[in-house]
Order: structure tokens, then sequence, then C-alpha cells
């Protein structure tokens, strides 16, 4: 599928310079590989999101939304589909008028677009716990209740209250954490909606920011300690699910031997075996190519199968 002139005169009349055309992915993702997706668009606000999803849809145009590219691999020939990026104006934070029921509990409300890093810093800045299991985390809220971010001190779900969505039909919702059904990196019943934001209830303990921080900088720097340093190349973090019994990913293709392992640009990391890293000039066929490694490897030696936790697309 391409878009025609019509089409690209209605994107470019709509949203201005926030669109561009046969825009490459690498830029845009984490890996820093992928080819070029149809469009990239960068809508302002809620209601230029409502024309852009609702003209896409009159148009037989296909999209998706991207956040900040941190869960996802582009294959290189691209995506033919319109990708939109709700960082541009759909990033607010603030306290939510919803009710508490805990003494102490205040809720946080943060847009789609907002940056989780920016989601923890508010929080502590006010006193706030509650956030810990998003330390060190790259990405936006939106992708964060897509895939039920976190880590080893919890999940998305934990905190979150409700959150907010652009159904396809273009009504809005917004269900309460009892009514969605979060799993192991994944929101279920909720595909082709558009998570718009999310409020989250934490807690006002009494500790100030200077503990806070410093309880942050303790967490940080033990994921620090065992996950790949930026100057090994770019990563999209856990690239496997761990299996629902027996050892995480990571032990499992660190006993496999594979830790180092290159295919071209792409390597195993030496620090934690459940990274793969672009070391400078991987294309995503090196990614995909030692992916398939891992998983056949895995799957000979304990047989067990390993499933990408990171979000494969494009063609």
């Amino acid at each position: 599928m391409r878009i025609d002139d019509d089409d690209r005169k209605w994107l470019v009349d709509l949203l201005g310079e926030s669109i561009h055309f046969d825009a490459p992915m690498a830029r845009h993702t984490r890996f820093r590989v992928g080819g070029p997706a149809m469009a990239f668009a960068r809508p302002c606000d809620l209601a230029a999101l409502k024309r852009l999803t609702a003209g896409l849809w009159d148009r037989r145009l296909p999209y998706r939304i991207v956040g900040e590219g941190a869960n996802l691999l582009v294959r290189d020939k691209g995506l033919r589909k319109i990708v939109i990026v709700l960082t541009n104006g759909l990033n607010a934070i603030r306290y939510s008028h919803e009710t508490t029921d805990r003494p102490n509990a205040v809720a946080i409300e943060a847009m789609a677009g907002a940056r989780l890093p920016a989601l923890c810093r508010y929080a502590r800045k006010d006193g706030l716990s509650g956030l810990e299991m998003l330390l060190g985390i790259p990405g936006t809220v939106g992708g964060a209740v897509r895939m039920n971010a976190g880590t080893a001190l919890g999940e998305v779900g934990d905190a979150l209250r409700s959150a907010t969505f652009l159904l396809p039909d273009g009504r809005m919702e917004t269900p309460s954490r009892a009514e969605l059904d979060f799993r192991y990196r994944s929101l279920r019943g909720k595909e082709g909606a558009i998570v718009l934001g999310a409020v989250f209830g934490l807690q006002r303990n009494g500790a100030s920011p200077d503990q806070l921080k410093a309880r942050e900088q303790e967490i940080l720097a033990a994921r620090r300690k065992s996950q790949p340093h930026p100057a090994d190349g770019h990563s999209a973090g856990c690239f496997f699910k761990n299996p629902p019994d027996g050892p995480p990913a990571g032990a499992l293709i660190d006993r496999a031997g594979l830790k180092g392992i290159r295919i071209g640009g792409a390597m195993v990391s030496p620090r934690h075996a459940n990274f793969i890293i672009n070391t400078g000039r991987a294309a995503a066929s090196d990614i995909l190519a030692l992916k398939e490694r891992i998983q056949e490897t895995v799957s000979r030696r304990f047989g067990i199968w390993l499933s990408p936790e990171v979000e494969i697309v494009g063609e």
C-alpha cells in the first residue's frame, strides 16, 4: 500500500510540519534499525489525534501508535503504515481528580505521550512513592500500559487505577483497573484501541524527595550492574519473555553458552544474556537471525521455546 497525492495533501493540511513521509524508523527505535514507515505523524493534541485517526479510518490507511520505540523491532524493508507518536502534545502529567480510598493515597494522571522517567521524577519531587517498578525503563506511559511494563519490583498494573482509551469508532472510555485484563507483559481485550492516558495510585508516606531520590539511585545502580551500558550499543531492553515455569530467559540463554555471540552487528550482551545489542552496524535481519539462533539453541538444550517480549513489525 502507498499514500497517493490526495492522501499526502490531506495529511499535510491536517498536520503541517508534524508529518514526514518515508520516515526511517531507525531514527525512532531504541535498536536504531528499521526501514521507512509510509509516514510519521506527531499530532499536537487530542483533537488533532481524533481527526487524524478518523480520517485514516475513512481513507482505509493503516496506522499504528509508537511510543519511543523502546520495545520495538522494525524489519529492514520498513512498515507500510502511518506511524503516530503522542509525545508531541499528549504528554502532560498532573494531579488527578479521581478520588482515593486510602489514607495518604494520591492519584496522578499522565497522558500516553508522557515519558516514564519524567513521570517518576514528577512523583519523586512531590514526595510520592509507588512507581519504583518503572525506574530505569525507557518509553512512554501509553506503551507501558499497553505492554504492562515492569521489573522485578512489579508491573504497571500494580499501580494503575484506571486508563483512558480512544476506540476505533471515535468514542472514549475509561475502565477501572478491575475492568482491565493485564497479563505478563500484555494487556488483553483492548486491541485496536489507543491508550490516551492513565491514572496511578501513589502514596505520600512521609519520605522526603531527597530520601526517595536516594532510594531510586539504589534501585538504578542495581539495575546498571546487571544490564548493558549505553556504550555497549543500542538495545530494546529484555528481548524475550520469561517462561512461566523454570529459570528466566536470561539464565537459559547464559546456560546455553550464548553470551557474547554475534551475527553481523548484533550481539548477545555479555552483561545480561536477555539483551540483544546493536553494536553499531546491525541490520534488523542480524537481530532476527540472532533471535532465531537463541530460540533454537535454548529449545534444543532445555526443551523451552522463548517468546519475544520485543514486538517485531514490518516486512
